[in-house]
């Protein structure tokens, strides 16, 4: 069961027209995780690689220093997907950067 449902119309979301790559930008301010499923209305059925960049865990006081210079620093990973809609978690208080191609 999702919390919440993302529709993203490609036409009027963010595409880099260089790539084609659709670029999906979230924000997840809530003390709580957000399981999410998103919709991709417009896009035919194909299989999606989706690379995602996302910042969570951190406390909002938390700064790079010498001492930790990656303390808070985008963590990188990358999914695959069949058809028009995949399920993703948002951690709480995070800001993820999807590039689907």
């Amino acid at each position: 069961m999702w919390n919440t449902i993302l529709r993203w119309r490609s036409r009027e979301g963010s595409v880099e027209h260089s790539t084609g790559d659709m670029i999906l930008k979230t924000v997840n301010m809530q003390e709580v995780s957000v399981a999410a499923e998103i919709v991709l209305e417009g896009l035919a059925d194909k299989r999606l690689s989706i690379e995602v960049y996302e910042m969570s865990g951190h406390q909002p006081e938390d700064e790079n220093s010498f001492e930790r210079p990656m303390l808070v620093s985008p963590k990188q990973k990358a999914l695959q997907t069949e058809g028009s809609s995949f399920a993703y978690e948002f951690p709480k208080q995070s800001v993820a950067v999807m590039r689907l191609r």
